[in-house]
């Protein structure tokens, strides 16, 4: 496909999981269009603990810009949509690449519209056929399709995203991310690797609940309390990060709110295990190859949102009312993720393949 030198508006709402899960997207548009100019449009952070798409992306040269709009601006707001067109004609893309969760085709049209008013001629990756909308079932495993394997059907036009290739998931960090990651854990001595977690969950039905988090945690300690525990997260997620690790016998380090997304990955790249929510960090963990016990709520499908590589333990209820959808359980009062249990939790940490350590 011949692309030369264009500008490529990449349409991608979203927080921290939302970024890495579309990593395979990111890296095919920068191998087809590599001398592009390739500028991402996305929303502005819309409470404290929401990362935004440049914090993860960073100097990974996968991007080059960010137009950040209001939250659903591009849908809801007359005048907002008005001055964004313009700001889109001013820089003229000459291709938008639409990356999103599933749309129902109303909206999706409305956003095709968008931006051939703002001036796209060719836009690619709506999703306006319901295969594109839907998630495969794989009877063999139980699971559905992953969400970065959906996104990279969409536009595959393009090519081939590779979301299966370790490859693709590369947050290219820096030297100095790396270097930064080391001072950071100097403290706590981890040449014999440490236990990474994160107890904050995005939403309240991806909550296991910090009593839970405390018991597991006590129980942890009974077992790997020669290793170091480092907790990770945004600034929300200090205190509670702070009343859970009280429980851990040994020595423990609590970096929520202290770094930022990419100085989280070169911290996680040196832990033996990760343990968490369905959130953000369990996919930055997953990214840089580190093996993770995910504790999951039932509000997706199975394996919609499992954090990529075969390494991992996902620990999953299924229950009557799985794939709800819901940010809040009030009706159930979250019984999905609370039949979990701490001693299952334990369970699934003797059965993942700990990162061995140099």
């Amino acid at each position: 496909m011949p692309t030369g030198k264009q500008k490529v508006l990449i349409f991608r709402p979203g927080s921290l999981g939302d970024t890495v899960i579309a990593l395979p997207c990111f890296h095919l548009i920068a191998r087809v269009f590599p001398a592009s100019e390739r500028r991402i449009l996305t929303h502005s952070p819309v409470h404290g603990n929401y990362v935004s798409l440049e914090s993860v992306l960073g100097c990974s040269g996968l991007v080059h810009g960010y137009f950040e709009v209001g939250y659903r601006a591009v849908r809801r707001s007359l005048k907002q949509q008005i001055r964004l067109a313009r700001r889109l004609r001013e820089w003229k893309p000459d291709i938008a690449i639409y990356l999103t969760l599933p749309r129902n085709p109303a909206r999706a049209v409305t956003e095709w519209a968008f931006f051939k008013f703002s001036g796209i001629r060719r836009i690619i990756g709506v999703p306006f056929r319901q295969a594109l909308r839907t998630y495969a079932f794989d009877p063999a495993t139980g699971l559905y399709e992953s969400e970065a394997s959906r996104l990279a059907r969409c536009i595959a036009d393009l090519g081939d995203a590779a979301p299966a290739d370790p490859k693709s998931w590369d947050l290219r960090l820096s030297k100095e991310e790396r270097e930064f990651a080391g001072r950071q854990l100097g403290v706590i001595g981890n040449d014999g690797g440490f236990v990474s977690m994160s107890v904050g969950a995005g939403m309240d039905a991806n909550d296991w609940s910090e009593s839970n988090w405390a018991t597991l945690v006590a129980k942890m300690g009974v077992r790997y309390a020669e290793l170091p525990l480092v907790m990770v997260g945004g600034a929300a997620d200090f205190a509670p990060s702070e009343r859970v690790s009280r429980h851990w016998p040994g020595v423990k380090l609590n970096l929520c709110g202290k770094i930022n997304p990419r100085e989280t990955a070169a911290v996680l790249e040196r832990a033996a295990v990760y343990v968490g929510h369905d959130s953000g960090p369990i996919h930055l963990a997953a990214a840089v190859g580190t093996p993770c016990v995910g504790i999951y709520a039932a509000r997706e499908k199975p394996g919609v949102w499992f954090p990529f590589g075969r390494q991992h333990k996902i620990i999953y209820h299924q229950t009557e009312c799985s794939g709800c959808g819901l940010k809040t359980c009030v009706v159930n009062e979250k019984k999905c993720i609370h039949r979990i249990t701490s001693s299952e939790v334990l369970g699934a940490l003797r059965e993942v393949k700990w990162r061995s350590q140099a």
